[in-house]
């Protein structure tokens, strides 16, 4: 077959659908995101871990198969979104994981002052 050929066959009446219900996913995953963030900004952390293997889930459904012509463009504005989404989770998990580094060497170090200060009576 030639490629005119092939332009001129019509689409499996299912992939229209198919392509619809991963679209779905990735509003789903994107909804995921926005929760995760929210999550790690209240500093709840099984909550983070658990949303993020729901959001792995759905990515994985979303992205099994290619997505037909007609919902490519709105697939790639929504996983371009999610990148963004996932680079401020990182970036927000990362301040606090910084924030409680520095929590932790203060009292760290005014745990050892104190003990230095018992022991000098």
């Amino acid at each position: 077959m030639t490629r005119a050929q092939i332009k001129r066959v019509a689409p499996f009446p299912a992939s229209a659908r198919l392509s619809q219900q991963r679209l779905e996913c990735l509003s789903k995953a994107a909804e995921l995101s926005v929760a995760m963030h929210n999550a790690v900004s209240k500093k709840k952390w099984s909550e983070l871990v658990a949303l993020q293997k729901k959001r792995d889930w759905v990515l994985r459904e979303a992205l099994n198969a290619p997505f037909d012509d007609s919902s490519s463009g709105i697939a790639a504005a929504i996983i371009s979104d999610l990148l963004e989404q996932n680079e401020n989770i990182v970036n927000a998990v990362s301040d606090a994981k910084i924030k409680l580094s520095r929590e932790y060497a203060q009292q760290r170090a005014l745990t050892r002052a104190t003990r230095k200060y018992l022991h000098q009576r």
